[in-house]
Order: structure tokens, then sequence, then C-alpha cells
């Protein structure tokens, strides 16, 4: 190294002046030397070769390690229906359009639902599926996974009333909780990505969320929500 350099959170260290020769990965932050390592449009920037190498490419794997993420929200006491919920990867482009985003946006998962119109007017659930961002490193995986779980039991308990930003505040502190029970220094960079989000709807939600768990604690919000069908009202401290 030579003149002034920075280190990251993953204790490497790098010359300020190649930081415009050598770009980020689009999950962790590392430098990437593109040259060697590249990326995918698919993901929408470079990976390196740390996140390449625990990358979710494949349905069985990404099945298998969503089935260990709804067990893990289970033991949160969110009770989930017997109803299976379909998982699967895709591209960026293809979860942006499902969600109407643009796709410079960093969404990585998506919930979908469908309806049965049933002869009264009404209507009923029919089935959920859950798309997640195929090439995730698995830390990140698991997170997205716990996030896109949230979105699922609040529309299997059939919750609508939820503003967009305790809606996505929920989810981000049930995958803040993911990350943290990793006790990993990848959980922890993710769970610290969640904690500094400065987004109006998904980091002031998490923090809405957050503070309210602090008061009832997260059994209290998940009874309330059940019981319910809303958050639980907090009183202000005079």
């Amino acid at each position: 190294l030579c003149g002034d350099y920075r280190e990251d959170y993953w204790g490497l260290r790098s010359c300020v002046e190649h930081e415009v020769e050598f770009p980020s990965c689009v999950f962790c932050g590392r430098m990437v030397d593109s040259r060697r390592n590249g990326g995918s449009a698919s993901q929408g920037g470079v990976r390196c070769i740390v996140c390449r190498r625990t990358a979710i490419e494949g349905e069985r794997e990404a099945d298998e390690l969503f089935r260990e993420t709804l067990c893990w929200c289970s033991a949160q006491t969110l009770a989930f229906s017997s109803r299976k919920v379909f998982v699967g990867l895709c591209d960026k482009q293809r979860i942006c359009k499902m969600l109407g985003k643009n796709p410079a946006g960093k969404h990585l998962g998506v919930t979908k639902t469908r309806h049965l119109s049933l002869w009264n007017g009404a209507f009923r659930l029919q089935s959920l599926s859950v798309f997640i961002l195929r090439g995730l490193p698995r830390t990140l995986y698991m997170g997205v996974s716990a996030h896109e779980l949230g979105h699922v039991w609040l529309k299997q308990l059939g919750i609508v009333g939820l503003s967009e930003q305790h809606e996505e505040g929920f989810c981000e502190f049930l995958s803040f909780r993911r990350y943290h029970q990793l006790k990993t220094k990848e959980g922890q960079f993710f769970a610290g990505q969640i904690a500094g989000n400065e987004d109006n709807v998904y980091g002031e939600g998490f923090r809405a969320i957050r503070s309210m768990a602090a008061r009832v604690g997260f059994g209290g919000i998940v009874e309330s929500l059940r019981a319910q069908k809303r958050l639980p009202i907090i009183e202000r401290v005079q």
C-alpha cells in the first residue's frame, strides 16, 4: 500500500486512489477486481469472490435453506399454515417488474399472492409464492428469506391494515433478529445494514418496530398481530 488507505468492515486495506478503479461488491462492499471476479447483470452489480463462493444458485438449495429459515421463524412464535409456500429464484429485472419498482433499487425479494374468487364476491387466499434474487450469498439469502416469511405470515393471518412502513419494518426486524442469532461476522454486517438504512420505509420502519419491541418484547408484537390484527398501542411516557 502507498499513500492514504482505508480499512473496511472486513479488515481489508486499500489505497484511496484505487477506489475509483475497483468497484465494491454489490452485497458486502468488499473491493472487487472485476477483471478477475466479474459480475452479473442478474444481481445488479459485481460480486466479490467471497460472496460468489457461497452464492445460492440452485432451486433445490434455495428451497432447503428457505425451509430451514421457516423453521427458525416458527421457533420465534410465528405459526404458519400447513399450506406450502413456493420459493423460486429469479433475476433482479423480474423482481422489480413484480414489485413495479425501478431496477436501480436494492430489492432482493418479493412475496406474491393468489386469491380465489368465491360465489359471494369475497376472496380467499389460495397460494403464496416467494421469489428471491438468484446468486445471493448464503447469509444474505437467509435474511431475505426471513423478511419475505414475515410478509407470508402477515398475509396468512389476513392482516391488511398495517402501513407500508410498519409492515416492512416488522419484516426487517425479523430479518435483523435472524442475522443476530447466526452470530457470524457476515450476519453482523447485514444486521448493521438494516440498522443503518436511511430509507423512510425500510429504515424508519425497522427502527419503529425495534423501539416497540424494546417496550413490549417481540412476543408482545407477535401476539398483538395474531390476536388483534394490529400492532400494540404504546402509551407515550410523560
